[in-house]
């Protein structure tokens, strides 16, 4: 019988997951995704590819998983930054701060390669993971609408341009990090028509009044 690790079965396959994760994303740094077969994460591992294959049918299947645990670890750690800023031009700016800072560690590739490489059903399964993503911008420009800061009519139009001035930023990226962070909220924040006070802080807009 295979050595067991973290004192239960249930804890080893949780920690094996995590070890092929790890080795997943060092591989996607090194190498890229293309360049990567499972044979391959199964060797940075230290498994066999059998073992390899009792957790993971193929790279789709692999993907899709690790894809799901870094958004659903991302996801709860932007919440728990943007819970206790109770300003929404704040926290639109921690969360584009946030989004960059994630994007320029994190090795998949984007939108249309992604496509490319996966099937029909694993990347709508991906997709899936910018929902929560998505809300917690929807809900930052909801309240900055609310209270007078944002004078945008449409919502839903302007979340994929807000994502697209994020995610335009990737680990291959030249330049400072931080400097593409200040541009980027400069940049969005003009874009949204935010005021900003002679202190820099924001100013809400005049209700029209009838």
């Amino acid at each position: 019988m295979p050595k067991v690790s973290g004192g239960s079965i249930d804890a080893h396959r949780r920690l094996t997951r995590q070890r092929i994760f790890d080795a997943f994303s060092e591989l996607l740094y090194e190498r890229g995704y293309d360049a990567i077969t499972l044979a391959d994460v199964a060797a940075s591992a230290g498994m066999s590819r059998t073992t390899m294959y009792n957790y993971f049918a193929d790279k789709d299947a692999l993907v899709v998983a690790f894809a799901d645990d870094e958004a659903a670890r991302h996801v709860a750690g932007l919440r728990e930054r943007l819970a206790p800023i109770e300003n929404p031009v704040d926290r639109l700016t921690t969360y584009i701060a946030e989004q960059l800072r994630y994007f320029s560690t994190h090795h998949l590739p984007p939108g249309r390669a992604l496509k490319v490489a996966l099937s029909g059903a694993a990347y709508q399964r991906v997709l899936e993971h910018v929902g929560a993503l998505e809300q917690l911008l929807r809900d930052i420009l909801h309240d900055g609408v609310d209270q007078g800061y944002f004078p945008i009519e449409d919502v839903e139009a302007t979340i994929p341009l807000v994502t697209a001035c994020i995610n335009r930023g990737g680990p291959d990226d030249t330049g400072d990090l931080e400097d593409t962070i200040e541009v980027t909220e400069t940049f969005v924040l003009r874009a949204l028509g935010v005021r900003l006070g002679t202190n820099g802080r924001p100013r809400r807009r005049a209700r029209a009044t009838t």
